[in-house]
Protein backbone atom coordinates (compact mmCIF):
# COMPACT_ATOMS: atom_id res chain seq x y z
CA UNK A 1 0.00 0.00 0.00
CA UNK A 2 0.72 3.80 -0.70
CA UNK A 3 0.94 6.67 1.26
CA UNK A 4 0.35 9.43 -0.40
CA UNK A 5 2.25 12.73 0.59
CA UNK A 6 -0.06 15.61 1.17
CA UNK A 7 1.86 19.06 0.57
CA UNK A 8 1.90 21.62 2.31
CA UNK A 9 3.99 24.56 4.44
CA UNK A 10 5.60 23.90 7.87
CA UNK A 11 5.16 26.38 10.50
CA UNK A 12 8.86 27.47 10.15
CA UNK A 13 8.30 28.55 6.77
CA UNK A 14 5.65 30.28 7.07
CA UNK A 15 6.96 32.40 9.91
CA UNK A 16 9.96 33.10 7.74
CA UNK A 17 7.96 34.31 4.86
CA UNK A 18 5.79 36.37 7.60
CA UNK A 19 9.40 37.81 8.83
CA UNK A 20 10.49 38.89 5.36
CA UNK A 21 7.10 40.20 4.33
CA UNK A 22 6.88 42.57 7.42
CA UNK A 23 10.84 43.79 7.14
CA UNK A 24 9.95 44.37 3.97
CA UNK A 25 6.86 46.16 4.58
CA UNK A 26 8.60 48.39 7.66
CA UNK A 27 11.05 49.18 4.89
CA UNK A 28 8.94 50.97 2.28
CA UNK A 29 8.04 54.21 3.85
CA UNK A 30 11.57 54.91 4.77
CA UNK A 31 12.83 54.43 0.99
CA UNK A 32 9.91 56.56 -0.41
CA UNK A 33 11.43 59.38 2.13
CA UNK A 34 15.00 58.87 0.97
CA UNK A 35 13.80 59.05 -2.23
CA UNK A 36 11.95 62.09 -1.37
CA UNK A 37 15.06 63.64 -0.20
CA UNK A 38 17.08 62.51 -2.89
CA UNK A 39 15.01 64.18 -5.04
CA UNK A 40 14.75 67.79 -3.30
CA UNK A 41 18.30 67.70 -2.86
CA UNK A 42 18.63 67.33 -6.51
CA UNK A 43 16.65 70.26 -7.33
CA UNK A 44 18.10 72.45 -5.14
CA UNK A 45 21.39 71.63 -6.32
CA UNK A 46 19.58 72.03 -10.09
CA UNK A 47 18.76 75.77 -9.02
CA UNK A 48 21.95 76.45 -7.03
CA UNK A 49 23.49 75.93 -10.56
CA UNK A 50 21.44 78.01 -12.24
CA UNK A 51 22.05 81.04 -10.04
CA UNK A 52 25.53 80.33 -10.54
CA UNK A 53 25.23 80.41 -14.45
CA UNK A 54 23.42 83.96 -13.73
CA UNK A 55 26.52 85.17 -11.88
CA UNK A 56 28.92 83.64 -14.57
CA UNK A 57 27.11 85.74 -17.51
CA UNK A 58 27.14 88.54 -15.91
CA UNK A 59 30.99 88.61 -15.43
CA UNK A 60 31.57 87.14 -18.60
CA UNK A 61 29.53 89.37 -20.96
CA UNK A 62 30.15 92.70 -18.97
CA UNK A 63 26.37 92.84 -18.36
CA UNK A 64 23.41 93.11 -16.06
CA UNK A 65 22.04 89.47 -16.20
CA UNK A 66 18.69 88.41 -14.88
CA UNK A 67 17.25 84.76 -13.55
CA UNK A 68 14.00 84.61 -13.24
CA UNK A 69 10.46 82.21 -13.26
CA UNK A 70 8.22 82.49 -16.32
CA UNK A 71 4.81 81.54 -16.74
CA UNK A 72 4.51 83.38 -20.64
CA UNK A 73 8.24 83.22 -21.49
CA UNK A 74 8.54 86.60 -21.24
CA UNK A 75 7.35 88.32 -18.00
CA UNK A 76 8.86 87.05 -14.59
CA UNK A 77 6.67 85.63 -11.67
CA UNK A 78 7.50 85.76 -8.04
CA UNK A 79 6.17 82.23 -7.11
CA UNK A 80 7.38 79.58 -9.44
CA UNK A 81 4.83 77.05 -9.42
CA UNK A 82 6.09 74.95 -12.59
CA UNK A 83 7.37 77.70 -14.75
CA UNK A 84 10.04 78.06 -17.45
CA UNK A 85 13.44 79.23 -15.69
CA UNK A 86 14.76 82.29 -17.94
CA UNK A 87 18.26 83.62 -17.66
CA UNK A 88 18.79 86.36 -20.06
CA UNK A 89 20.96 89.04 -20.55
CA UNK A 90 18.89 92.30 -19.83
CA UNK A 91 20.12 94.98 -22.25
CA UNK A 92 17.55 97.53 -21.58
CA UNK A 93 17.42 96.62 -17.85
CA UNK A 94 13.46 96.29 -18.48
CA UNK A 95 13.42 92.98 -16.13
CA UNK A 96 11.48 91.23 -18.99
CA UNK A 97 12.77 88.76 -21.48
CA UNK A 98 11.80 91.09 -24.71
CA UNK A 99 13.11 91.29 -28.17
CA UNK A 100 16.75 92.56 -27.94
CA UNK A 101 17.37 90.68 -24.55
CA UNK A 102 20.14 87.44 -25.25
CA UNK A 103 18.63 84.23 -23.55
CA UNK A 104 21.07 82.49 -22.18
CA UNK A 105 19.15 79.27 -20.49
CA UNK A 106 15.47 78.71 -20.66
CA UNK A 107 13.79 75.37 -19.58
CA UNK A 108 11.22 73.93 -17.31
CA UNK A 109 11.78 73.27 -13.93
CA UNK A 110 10.40 69.85 -12.64
CA UNK A 111 7.33 70.16 -10.97
CA UNK A 112 7.40 72.24 -7.53
CA UNK A 113 6.94 75.04 -5.53
CA UNK A 114 9.56 77.59 -5.51
CA UNK A 115 9.39 80.75 -3.68
CA UNK A 116 12.12 83.26 -4.59
CA UNK A 117 12.09 86.07 -1.46
CA UNK A 118 14.15 88.81 -2.59
CA UNK A 119 14.18 92.42 -2.31
CA UNK A 120 10.19 91.95 -3.28
CA UNK A 121 10.77 91.69 -6.58
CA UNK A 122 10.25 88.18 -8.79
CA UNK A 123 13.78 88.43 -10.64
CA UNK A 124 17.13 88.09 -9.17
CA UNK A 125 19.81 89.99 -11.22
CA UNK A 126 23.53 90.16 -11.27
CA UNK A 127 25.96 93.25 -11.88
CA UNK A 128 28.83 92.96 -14.44
CA UNK A 129 31.08 92.27 -11.39
CA UNK A 130 29.10 89.42 -9.87
CA UNK A 131 27.58 90.47 -7.18
CA UNK A 132 23.57 90.84 -6.76
CA UNK A 133 21.77 93.58 -7.12
CA UNK A 134 18.60 91.48 -5.09
CA UNK A 135 19.51 89.71 -1.60
CA UNK A 136 17.46 86.89 -0.93
CA UNK A 137 16.57 83.19 -0.51
CA UNK A 138 14.40 80.57 -2.44
CA UNK A 139 12.31 78.67 -0.76
CA UNK A 140 11.56 75.08 -2.30
CA UNK A 141 8.49 73.41 -0.83
CA UNK A 142 8.58 69.22 -0.58
CA UNK A 143 6.74 67.54 -3.25
CA UNK A 144 5.05 65.79 -0.49
CA UNK A 145 3.85 68.49 0.63
CA UNK A 146 5.24 68.31 4.76
CA UNK A 147 7.70 70.91 5.89
CA UNK A 148 10.22 68.07 7.06
CA UNK A 149 12.52 68.50 4.21
CA UNK A 150 11.39 71.88 2.44
CA UNK A 151 15.17 73.62 1.86
CA UNK A 152 16.18 76.51 1.20
CA UNK A 153 19.10 78.29 -1.09
CA UNK A 154 20.49 81.28 0.31
CA UNK A 155 21.97 83.73 -1.52
CA UNK A 156 24.78 86.21 0.28
CA UNK A 157 25.62 89.30 -0.77
CA UNK A 158 28.40 89.00 -2.69
CA UNK A 159 26.41 86.49 -4.88
CA UNK A 160 27.71 82.95 -3.39
CA UNK A 161 24.59 80.43 -2.33
CA UNK A 162 24.27 78.10 -0.09
CA UNK A 163 21.70 75.19 1.30
CA UNK A 164 19.61 74.57 4.58
CA UNK A 165 17.19 72.33 5.34
CA UNK A 166 14.09 73.71 7.49
CA UNK A 167 11.59 72.80 9.61
CA UNK A 168 8.98 75.87 9.60
CA UNK A 169 8.63 77.53 6.58
CA UNK A 170 8.62 81.53 5.95
CA UNK A 171 5.81 82.30 3.40
CA UNK A 172 3.46 85.23 2.27
CA UNK A 173 0.26 85.01 4.64
CA UNK A 174 -2.17 82.71 3.27
CA UNK A 175 0.29 80.60 1.23
CA UNK A 176 2.12 77.28 3.01
CA UNK A 177 3.63 74.29 1.69
CA UNK A 178 0.30 71.67 2.91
Amino acid sequence: MRTQRIGGYTLIELLTVVAIISILALAAPSMASLVDSNRQRSRITELQRLVQLARSTAVNSGTTTTLCGSMDNIHCEKDWLSPTILIFIDRNENHNADEGDQIIFQDNIPQSRWYWRGSNRPYLRFRPDGLPMEKGHFTLCPSNGGPSTASKLILNWVGRTYTTNISTIELPAGESCN
